[in-house]
């Protein structure tokens, strides 16, 4: 299957990769519709990695994703071929102290989407478990499903500044920074995934 990878800092490409199976009973493959391309995906293509996240392998970029289920798992209940979905990016332990009290993107087994040496979304089939999967509704485009991603995080940054709707002139100051990064955020991925 057709993939798109970024193979060293400055050096992107399209390359052929065996196409996904199910691991296990409860996983389900994707068939990739619409993904946006975030700032992270820049930042491995610009300098080759982020942090201690250093590319040492090419690795499919991508995680901001929506697509339609082709294939479940024998176990899967909740989804069927044919249905859209949301495809949540990183997949934790489900077992550390962190994920069991509601803070699993603290995990230190997370295994998240186009981070090294996981790769990403951007290719033909993903396989992800079906809890990982969010279906969407028939009035919720493909394009928008990819969206879901980058709304959670500024919907995360809410929480944690603690806003909770009042609006003082320093927080209406602060809300508007905040709806303005997320309306480039969003039309940017937007204007990516619909080309």
């Amino acid at each position: 299957m057709e993939t798109f990878v970024v193979r060293r800092k400055l050096d992107l490409g399209f390359e052929q990769r065996a196409e996904p199976k199910l691991a296990n009973s409860r996983d389900v493959k994707i068939r990739v519709r619409a993904t946006g391309i975030c700032g992270s995906d820049v930042h491995y293509w610009q300098h080759g990695g982020i942090g201690k996240f250093i590319l040492e392998q090419p690795m499919v970029l991508g995680h901001e994703s929506a697509g339609e289920v082709v294939e479940v798992g024998k176990d899967v209940e909740d989804l069927k071929i044919g249905d859209c979905v949301a495809m949540e990016p990183g997949v934790q332990c489900r077992h550390c102290h962190y994920c069991k009290t509601g803070f699993y993107n603290l995990c230190s087994e997370m295994k998240f989407a186009a981070t090294p040496p996981v790769d990403g979304t951007l290719a033909k089939y993903y396989i992800l478990p079906s809890d990982f999967c969010y279906k969407l509704p028939p009035s919720m485009s493909l394009e928008e499903g990819a969206l879901m991603e980058p709304l959670s995080v500024a919907v995360h940054v809410v929480k944690q500044v603690g806003w909770q709707g009042s609006l003082t002139d320093k927080g209406q100051r602060a809300y508007r920074r905040l709806y303005s990064c997320f309306w480039c955020w969003t039309c940017w991925s937007t204007m990516l995934c619909c080309g």
